[in-house]
C-alpha cells in the first residue's frame, strides 16, 4: 500500500504521518522519509509477531467469506482507496 501511495499520491498526508511515526520508533537519524515509513510498517509487523496477533492464515476464509468481506468493506480511513478487486487480491494473498 505504501508503494501505491508513493506512486499515485505522493502528497498524501498519510505518508508524512508514517514518516513521523517511523522516527518515533527509531533511534536512527538522518534517514530518508521513505526509510522511516518502511521502518514504521516493519515495526508494526514485529509488534504483531511479538504479541502473537494471529494473521489471516489462522482463519479458514472461504471464497464466499472473502467476497462478503470485500462487499462490506469501505476505505473511509485507508489512505489508499482500493477497489473491490484489489481488496479481494490483498485478502487472498494473506489467507
Amino acid at each position: 500500500a505504501l508503494q501505491q501511495l508513493r506512486q499515485n499520491d505522493a502528497d498524501n498526508p498519510a505518508l508524512a504521518k508514517y514518516c513521523r511515526l517511523g522516527k518515533k520508533f527509531s533511534a536512527e537519524h538522518h534517514k530518508s522519509d521513505t526509510w522511516y515509513q518502511d521502518h514504521f510498517i516493519a515495526t508494526l509487523a514485529q509488534l504483531s509477531a511479538s504479541l502473537s496477533i494471529p494473521d489471516f492464515t489462522e482463519y479458514a476464509f472461504s471464497d464466499e467469506s472473502i467476497e462478503t468481506i470485500v462487499t462490506n468493506t469501505g476505505n473511509k480511513y485507508n489512505p489508499v482507496q482500493f477497489d473491490q478487486s484489489e481488496l479481494r487480491n490483498i485478502l487472498k494473498s494473506r489467507c
